[in-house]
């Protein structure tokens, strides 16, 4: 994952035995769901990056982000949905592709999901492989902004 994301090859070496090996990018995506959580790399914004290539076929930017950002009162969400393209839409205008800005377990909006329609968001949570669930409940009552991507980018 972090060699296709490099985009170099890599020198492995088993610092054991000495021997070694090059690695180099393949060409690997994730799937969209069931791919394993690696911040940074294979996150819920990763996994939108991805979701609007695959469906729509747009390059979304790449943002650093450190693990714990949120903690440290970095704002990756706040400081940069509009610089990807992103605008604020209400809730009741809701539409398939628009993205949950969402506080997970913090006060600062650290997630992001993929509105899919009829209910459904895919989403990437740490700790678990990426999937669809229902959005309602936690979800829900966690939101901070719905975003839609401006079309007039």
């Amino acid at each position: 994952m972090g060699i296709e994301k490099s985009g170099l090859p890599w020198l492995i070496i088993n610092p054991r035995t000495g021997e070694h090996t090059i690695t180099k990018p393949s060409g690997y995506k994730a799937p969209l769901v069931g791919r394993p959580f690696v911040h940074g790399i294979l996150d819920c914004y990763a996994l939108i990056k991805d979701y609007f290539y695959e469906e729509r076929g747009l390059v979304l930017p790449e943002f650093f982000r450190k693990d714990g950002w949120w903690h440290n009162g970095e704002k990756l969400y706040r400081d940069n949905f509009e610089l990807a393209g992103f605008i604020e839409v209400p809730m009741k205008t809701l539409q398939k592709n628009d993205c949950f800005i969402i506080c997970n377990g913090a006060s600062e909006p650290n997630h992001a999901a993929a509105y899919l329609g009829e209910g459904k968001i895919l989403h990437h949570v740490q700790g678990r492989l990426s999937s669809i669930d229902v959005y309602g409940g936690y979800w829900l009552e966690n939101t901070w902004k719905v975003v839609r991507y401006n079309e007039n980018n």
